[in-house]
């Protein structure tokens, strides 16, 4: 129903493709992202195509109730995720549905988000079901890491805090944990919550917690309130989602580099250097920041 309708009823809009895709291992991705305002296609954080949508565009506003697929003049297998990146989260204590916005991130993407500091902070990740991964969440404060939250599978994990206990590793106290409850699958989708208060730092799935942490005076920066929160992966090629309910801060746009780096990119004081070159070995950054944090 958009346009003229000269074309089975609606309007076709060809394009051509004039940017390199990436291949990560054996596969490419194109991920496809719509919204009542435009659909963008992208490879690896990379925008292939993008088109903005009008009063004109009929139907390509509304939203989507199903999805098929059609293939020509391929005989292998092609493989198809569809991931919401406004999908409600269901409340553990009123039961109400509450909207969060889905960020993505990856092994190539890292992610950072800045968040206005409340007494409670929750974090959600969220990764396939069939799918073992190894990541971490950096909770930064205003001028260095407070803490941060890993799970190296679905049974291990760790909670380190700046400057807290003897400060034996990099500075502050690690404590590993091990996750003994079943984790619960919501269709596709596996979800982790992470609940952080000055008292404690709570991990949960699907109302469950898997672990909990008391914190106490010798916790260090783990008591500390979040201005900024970071992503890393290690070993999973896939891309997983992450939504904050913490108070997003709000980022003025700017052309400085150091806040406005591109997808596949590291911001490195006045500069963008490939994430590539982040924990290479190599201090490529001025005060050497690109080798931080790479245990």
């Amino acid at each position: 129903r958009g346009g003229y309708r000269d074309w089975y009823g609606g309007e076709r809009t060809d394009f051509n493709i004039r940017s390199s895709w990436k291949c990560d291992g054996q596969f490419m991705t194109l991920e496809v992202i719509k919204t009542r305002n435009e659909i963008v296609l992208k490879n690896s954080g990379n925008i292939l195509y993008s088109k903005e949508l009008g009063s004109s565009d009929g139907n390509c506003k509304k939203k989507t109730s199903e999805v098929r697929t059609q293939v020509w003049e391929y005989n292998g297998e092609l493989s198809l995720a569809m991931v919401s990146k406004n999908d409600a989260i269901i409340d553990d204590n009123t039961d109400n549905e509450r909207d969060v916005d889905w960020k993505s991130f990856s092994l190539m993407n890292q992610l950072t988000i800045p968040v206005n500091p409340r007494p409670e902070e929750t974090y959600f990740v969220r990764f396939p079901c069939s799918d073992s991964i190894w990541f971490k969440l950096f909770l930064d404060g205003e001028s260095e890491q407070n803490s941060h939250i890993e799970l190296f599978s679905r049974t291990r994990g760790n909670i380190y805090c700046n400057r807290g206990g003897y400060q034996t590793w990099y500075g502050g106290e690690r404590t590993d944990f091990n996750i003994r409850s079943s984790w619960k699958c919501d269709g596709q989708f596996m979800t982790l919550e992470v609940i952080k208060t000055r008292n404690e730092i709570v991990l949960k799935n699907s109302g469950n917690i898997l672990y909990s942490k008391e914190l106490g005076s010798s916790d260090g920066n783990c008591k500390k309130k979040t201005s900024e929160v970071r992503t890393q992966v290690w070993d999973y090629y896939g891309e997983l989602l992450l939504a904050v309910d913490a108070g997003i801060a709000t980022v003025e746009p700017t052309t400085d580099p150091v806040n406005n780096c591109p997808w596949g990119t590291f911001s490195c004081g006045n500069k963008c250097i490939p994430v590539e070159w982040k924990c290479d070995g190599m201090e490529d950054c001025t005060n050497g920041e690109d080798e931080w944090f790479c245990w």
